[in-house]
């Protein structure tokens, strides 16, 4: 594939986020790549996010509203409205890195893959810290279920996080014809991300920093509701994958092990979040599943 002829969408919700938004928006028109589109849902911004978006005029953006309110829904439609021939997400509060489109395009027009895995990094109250936990130093070509078992092996052994779907470029005729959607529930990039690697014929893995994950004091990661929201997503994506992957690859008896000791880590992790009554309530709900081991 040609690398100047790949289009790439940017999936970009936006809601009351006019702090970051300047800064997230900037990122894209930053890159050395010119082919791509920025498909932004605004869902009911009132800080002026809309108008600012509109007032730029810009004709890399297709701008959209709705009203639908759960961010996997958003995610859908954005993605319905992606013209482009992969598409990664942004969240509004987050930049790209410089050179991430011409990067990937590089590597797509030299394997053609269904999906480009690449790293992120962390930046806390406008100060990049040392959190490795996107960083992965896996690098070349896969079958995605292979690729997924390593993952699986550096989380579990080192903590490296996989999940969050702005890490990867996803070939958007692939995840069409898979009939792969966003689950209208928090942790959506949870529930995504295996079921891309495992419908992916040939995923790269390119050691490279594509990504700035913003973490501050309005971040929905800091926010206590959302950590026992999140925590009982968590809950039900993890039954989920016990039932469509686990035991759906029963016969392959080492993944299928793997992915449960990962099912198992991630809701402890969960857990370990929780204080107090909440704590004990959500332990007693993981002790009556049966995959779950204390």
């Amino acid at each position: 594939m040609n690398r100047n002829k790949i289009k790439f969408s940017i999936i970009t919700l936006v809601k009351n986020s006019m702090e970051f938004l300047k800064s997230c928006i900037e990122s894209i028109f930053a890159q050395d790549y010119e082919n791509y589109e920025v498909v932004i849902v605004d869902n009911e911004s009132t800080d002026g996010s809309f108008e600012y978006i509109q007032a730029l005029n810009n004709p890399h953006i297709k701008l959209f509203k709705s009203n639908l309110g759960i961010v996997g829904d958003l995610r859908n439609f954005a993605i319905s409205k992606a013209t482009g021939d992969y598409f990664i997400t942004l969240d509004s509060d987050d930049k790209i890195c410089d050179g991430l489109l011409t990067k990937l395009s590089e590597e797509i027009s030299i394997s053609n893959a269904d999906l480009i895995k690449f790293n992120a990094i962390v930046e806390q109250e406008t100060k990049i810290t040392d959190n490795q936990i996107f960083v992965s130093e896996i690098d070349g070509n896969f079958g995605g279920k292979e690729l997924l078992s390593r993952l699986c092996n550096e989380f579990l052994d080192f903590g490296k996080i996989f999940g969050p779907s702005w890490l990867y470029a996803v070939k958007i005729e692939n995840f069409r014809k898979n009939k792969l959607k966003y689950l209208p529930l928090l942790q959506e990039d949870l529930a995504l991300a295996p079921l891309l690697l495992l419908n992916s014929n040939l995923v790269r893995a390119i050691n490279f920093n594509g990504y700035i994950y913003n973490i501050h004091s309005n971040s929905i990661t800091t926010n206590k509701m959302n950590t026992i929201k999140k925590a009982y997503a968590v809950l039900r994506i993890c039954d989920m994958f016990y039932q469509d992957i686990v035991k759906l690859h029963s016969q392959d008896e080492e993944f299928s092990q793997l992915f449960k000791r990962y099912i198992n880590k991630v809701l402890f992790l969960k857990s370990q979040k929780l204080i107090g009554k909440d704590r004990e309530e959500y332990l007693s709900q993981l002790l009556l599943r049966e995959y779950y081991e204390e």
